[in-house]
């Protein structure tokens, strides 16, 4: 989207691939850790790689991988290994394949979201949904299931407000329990 004029994240994307080459032939990285990266071209990739033969390449999502199937099977013979905080079919039919190594990497968590046994648990609701639904009707079935829930909240969709900066932090910080559903 930053690579054109116009701020079309379209007509971003060949100059974004050109300037990952460029990036990685000046710094000369160990290992190019690429966050999702649906907008990456596999030739880019393979640039990189053939530039710095002894890089290291490896892809990272928390999004659900059935949406990325056919990005990473295209990426695939480029990368060393794949993180994804998602599993299931697709994940079992990558390890299982062998053509790309999988590890499953839990969603980090703040230390201070982790209490010890016997400390009080937070004093906002029960459990918490902040986010939209958009024409998602399996979500939407889920945030009402939320909104039913003793106690809980749900912020930006339902016709409730949405909440951003501080306000955010603090209506997070309170909750017990915050979900989400993943694509």
């Amino acid at each position: 989207r930053r690579a054109n004029p116009f701020r079309i994240k379209k007509l971003g994307i060949r100059e974004m691939n050109r300037r990952l080459i460029k990036t990685a032939r000046m710094l000369r990285p160990e290992l190019l850790l690429i966050g999702k990266g649906e907008l990456i071209a596999p030739a880019t990739v393979a640039e990189i790689r053939q530039a710095l033969p002894d890089i290291r390449v490896a892809l990272w999502t928390c999004d659900a991988l059935y949406d990325l199937d056919k990005h990473f099977a295209a990426m695939g013979p480029q990368v060393d290994a794949v993180f994804s905080s998602m599993t299931g079919a697709v994940t079992q039919r990558m390890a299982r394949e062998g053509k790309v190594l999988y590890y499953f990497l839990p969603n980090p968590v703040d230390p201070q979201v982790e209490r010890p046994p016997g400390e009080a648990a937070g004093t906002g609701p029960s459990l918490l949904w902040i986010g939209g639904v958009a024409d998602e009707p399996e979500r939407l079935r889920f945030v009402d299931w939320v909104n039913d829930y003793p106690e809980s909240a749900v912020y930006a969709c339902l016709g409730q407000p949405k909440v951003f900066g501080a306000k955010y932090l603090e209506v997070v910080s309170e909750a017990r329990i915050m979900t989400g559903y993943a694509r």
